[in-house]
C-alpha cells in the first residue's frame, strides 16, 4: 500500500483521493483504519499521527520513518522506501520458508522413526516368551538400525545440499 500511495502522491494526486482509491483495494479489517487516515488527513492531520493511534498494526520503525519523512518533506520517497523494505521482508520470509521445509519435513521423519524404533524395543522388553522375545528383540533392533542410519543418512543429505546451495 506504501508504494501505490507514493505513486498517486507522486502523479499529483490529493492524499485524500489516494487513499479513498486504496481503501476499497485492502483488506476488510484494515478498512477502518484506512477511513481513519482519509478523516484525519482531510483535518490537515499527518499520517504519522493516525500510525501512533494504529500502533498495533504499525512497527515504531515505520512510525519513526514517517514522522522523519513529514518533517522533512520526502513523504513520497520514504513511502516508496517504506513500500521496498516491506516487500523485500515478505520475500526474505518467502525464501526462508521455502529453503527450510526440507529440513523441517526431514526432521519430523527423524523423530516418527525414533518413536518406531523406541516402541518396538519396548514391544520386544515386555514379550512373554523368551524365545520370541529374542528374536523379536533381534529384528526390532536390525530394523531400528536401518532406520536410524536411513535417518541420518537423510539428514546429512539435507544438511549438505543446504550447504551446497548456500
Amino acid at each position: 500500500m506504501y508504494r501505490q500511495l507514493a505513486r498517486m502522491l507522486h502523479a499529483g494526486i490529493p492524499a485524500n483521493q489516494g487513499l479513498q482509491f486504496l481503501e476499497g483495494r485492502v483488506d476488510a479489517p484494515l478498512r477502518p483504519m484506512v477511513r481513519a487516515f482519509i478523516e484525519h488527513t482531510r483535518q490537515g492531520g499527518r499520517f504519522s499521527a493516525v500510525m501512533s493511534r494504529h500502533s498495533t498494526l504499525f512497527p515504531a520503525w515505520e512510525m519513526e520513518v514517517m514522522r522523519a519523512a513529514e518533517a522533512s518533506g520526502a513523504l513520497v520517497d520514504s513511502l516508496d522506501n517504506l513500500g521496498a523494505a516491506l516487500e523485500g521482508e515478505i520475500e526474505t520470509r518467502r525464501k526462508l520458508r521455502s529453503h527450510t521445509l526440507l529440513p523441517r519435513a526431514t526432521l519430523v521423519v527423524f523423530v516418527l522413526v525414533l518413536m518406531i524404533a523406541v516402541t518396538g524395543f519396548r514391544i520386544a522388553e515386555t514379550a512373554s516368551f523368551p524365545s520370541v522375545a529374542e528374536s523379536l528383540r533381534y529384528a526390532l533392533t536390525q530394523f531400528a538400525y536401518v532406520l536410524l542410519a536411513f535417518g541420518g543418512l537423510v539428514c546429512v543429505s539435507v544438511i549438505a545440499a543446504q550447504l551446497w546451495q548456500s
